[in-house]
């Protein structure tokens, strides 16, 4: 799908959902389970904003009656009841109704703050959970930053959008009190109101639909923008090294300027249809004044009352119409996290339920994978691997080194034919219980902001210092430690100190070995090292000879000269092609 079929579908998903109850599904499907706090917040909405309107018409009355000199008002609800009270009646009414709106405002912040942290945990939670159930097949699609774009900016657009129902919900309902309140005073004038402002909403739908294509369209720029920035700092010391910076600059301020035309359209379009909305509104109340002042009605006692709650109604009716508009900036980050938050959830990785204490012979049978079919990467693989062997994996760039490795470690699951271990398929096995029994040591290892032990631990419970020290022993580090300033409690990884890349490389080891696995993938552990630090890393493998099954994807011969077996892979197919008997 080109980004631009890609827009248009997410436009299209976006505007189904933002029809008149919009607002509120958009929001109950971002909050989930706790809508009852929506049911709290609502009710709240309702009673204070009841008690604002018999607050603003009682002010009305009372302002009329000091006007004309009248100790008694009478109060009515059309033809419903009608009732005399005093001015001081009034005003003690008034007084006890405005600490009763101060009394509601409590707990209906305390809601507010409540459905907004609500909505960005679980958001987060969801994002987190999915990602790490999700099958690496599926994780390794991922663009560029991804999960940070989810977890950060999409969530708290979200969040945002939590926020505008808020004030969505407390706007409607003192629309719908003011307007109900306007009906019983004075039924005709207020029918033909409503009519009036229904006729304008109509007349502003198009802006509307504008502005739900264009925040749409805002949405994926700045994503795509985001994106890039964050392969830029990947990418930081290449660009450096290659004098690409003016270029890399022109691109990135191509993509600025195409996303802030969007953003500058949006912001106008947003700004401009609440003033239209209002200025129409307002016209609308002036024409109706000035036809009941050519019918000569000046002396009705409703037409205070009547135009202070229109007025405040049209108030209220701005702040829908900018909530409305407002939400539907942040509705396509709601889609967007929905939509890979499902794709991440009909991935997730398959969990077998057999489980084994130990690894045997890992057999593949007419084992066969592709990525997009007809188009093989391994074809009828069949390999025996006995206990303790260090198998040696070659072959050039492409060939499915790197798939068959990620097979052996469960990351992918075969196309078809089988892979079974100690007898067992490995697809019946649990992932955890395969998980304690191998390990794994990629081509370039990755350190996280954490002390040195840490970064052997790796997120591992169940360890002590002493298992760390034996295993840095093992992947001959632990002198290097020794002399680091504070030792095992040395930070290391982004933003601390840095380790040379043999130091990294046998870090990676070191962690793969905490566990005391059966089975070792190692992908290319000795490219682009110093001689030193390759002879250390042969030396560990040289020492784990017959304690574990080891394969080794390799192109060093030095490397490969520890291996009992070197096969090699050609156009997806496995051969073998030297058999040392070691």
């Amino acid at each position: 799908m080109s980004d631009g079929e890609f827009v248009e579908s997410e436009t299209s998903r976006t505007s189904r959902a933002l029809n008149v109850l919009g607002v509120f599904r958009n929001a109950s499907l971002a909050i989930g389970p706790r809508r009852g706090l929506m049911v709290a917040s609502c009710l709240l909405a309702v009673a204070a904003a009841i008690v604002e309107t018999i607050l603003l018409f009682l002010v009305a009355r009372l302002a009329i009656g000091f006007a004309n000199g009248n100790r008694f008002l009478v109060v009515s609800l059309g033809p419903i009841a009608r009732w005399q009270f005093s001015t001081q009646q009034i005003v003690l009414i008034a007084a006890g109704l405005l600490v009763i709106e101060l009394v509601l405002a409590l707990p209906t912040s305390e809601l507010t703050a409540r459905l907004s942290s609500a909505t960005l945990t679980r958001a987060r939670e969801r994002v987190i959970t999915a990602h790490l159930a999700a099958a690496w097949s599926e994780r390794s699609q991922e663009v560029e930053d991804h999960l940070h774009h989810l977890i950060g900016n999409d969530a708290q657009h979200v969040e945002r959008m939590v926020q505008l129902w808020s004030t969505y919900t407390v706007a409607l309902a003192g629309t719908v009190t003011l307007s109900i309140a306007a009906f019983l005073i004075a039924p005709i004038p207020a029918v033909i109101g409503g009519l009036a402002f229904f006729f304008i909403v109509l007349l502003i739908r198009p802006m509307s639909k504008s502005v739900k294509n264009t925040a749409m369209g805002f949405q994926y720029s700045n994503r795509g923008l985001m994106t890039n920035v964050a392969q830029v700092a990947r990418l930081d010391k290449e660009i450096a090294a290659f004098e690409v910076g003016d270029a890399v600059r022109e691109s990135l301020l191509k993509e600025v300027v195409s996303s802030s035309k969007m953003l500058d359209r949006l912001r106008f379009t947003q700004r401009l249809t609440p003033v239209l909305y209002l200025d129409a509104s307002f016209a609308l109340v002036i024409a109706g004044i000035a036809v009941l002042s050519a019918m000569d009605v000046r002396s009705v006692n409703f037409l205070g009352p009547l135009v202070l709650l229109m007025v405040r109604a049209l108030g209220y009716a701005r702040q829908l119409q900018t909530s409305t508009q407002s939400s539907f900036e942040f509705v396509p980050y709601l889609v967007a996290l929905e939509r890979d938050i499902a794709a991440f959830e009909s991935a997730i990785r398959p969990v077998g339920p057999s489980a084994i204490d130990e690894i045997g012979a890992i057999e593949f049978i007419n084992m066969s994978f592709s990525y997009i079919p007809n188009h093989a990467i391994l074809t009828d693989v069949n390999l025996t691997i006995d206990f303790g062997e260090i198998v040696g994996l070659v072959g050039q760039s492409g060939a499915g080194k790197t798939t068959l490795s990620e097979i052996i470690l469960r990351l992918r699951q075969p196309t078809s034919g089988r892979l079974k271990v100690t007898g067992v398929d490995l697809s019946e096995v649990s992932p955890t219980q395969w998980a304690s029994l191998i390990a794994y040591v990629p081509q370039d290892n990755s350190l996280i902001r954490a002390t040195v032990a840490e970064n052997i631990a790796f997120f591992r419970s169940g360890f002590d210092h002493a298992d760390i020290e034996r295993s840095a022993k093992a992947a001959h580090l632990h002198d290097e430690i020794m002399l680091m300033p504070q030792g095992y409690d040395t930070m290391v990884g982004p933003g601390e100190r840095s380790l040379s890349g043999g130091q990294c490389q046998r870090l990676g080891i070191a962690r793969a070995l905490l566990g005391k696995p059966q089975l070792l993938v190692l992908d290319e552990p000795t490219s682009a090292l110093d001689e030193r630090s390759e002879s250390l890393i042969k030396k560990t493998l040289i020492e784990l000879k017959g304690t574990a099954t080891m394969i080794v994807v390799a192109h060093r011969p030095t490397t490969l000269a520890v291996c009992t077996r070197v096969l090699r892979l050609a156009d997806g197919v496995l051969t073998e092609i030297s058999n040392t008997g070691r």
